[in-house]
């Protein structure tokens, strides 16, 4: 459910910035990928999705798009702002070496499973280190 929300605000602060209602496009846009029902209830899981992010964030918990909300899903994610790269530019490597040293086993497992499907679908090889 937690990535549902993600999902939703980053959709939020993209549709905030194009300037269409964000409630009504935020809902239609994910009705489309079943990721909340566009239903009645659609307001409700918008709302409920928004309640969440402020109780987080520790803003004023409204469960709409309020002015500190909207701020905060606009700002930029760190203190040092966004990357600037070539969208156009080639990256070369296709061997990419992972570790994630405090992870449980488990976890590793799960992600080793994920690049090898991507070693399956692509030119990439993943290494363990």
């Amino acid at each position: 459910m937690k990535s549902k929300h993600v999902l939703l605000l980053s959709i939020i602060a993209s549709v905030s910035a194009t300037g269409n209602d964000t409630i009504e496009y935020a809902s239609s846009f994910l009705g489309r990928f079943d990721n909340i029902n566009t239903t009645e209830n659609a307001v409700t899981d918008i709302e409920s999705a928004l309640i969440t992010f402020q109780e987080m964030q520790s803003l004023p918990v409204s469960g709409t798009v309020n002015e500190e909300t909207e701020l905060l899903v606009n700002s930029p994610r760190c203190s040092v702002g966004g990357s600037n790269f070539m969208i156009h530019s080639k990256w070369n490597e296709t061997k990419l070496r992972w570790y994630f040293p405090q992870a449980r086993q488990a976890h590793r497992d799960t992600v080793k499973m994920a690049f090898d499907r991507w070693e399956e679908i692509s030119n990439l090889k993943f290494e363990i280190v």
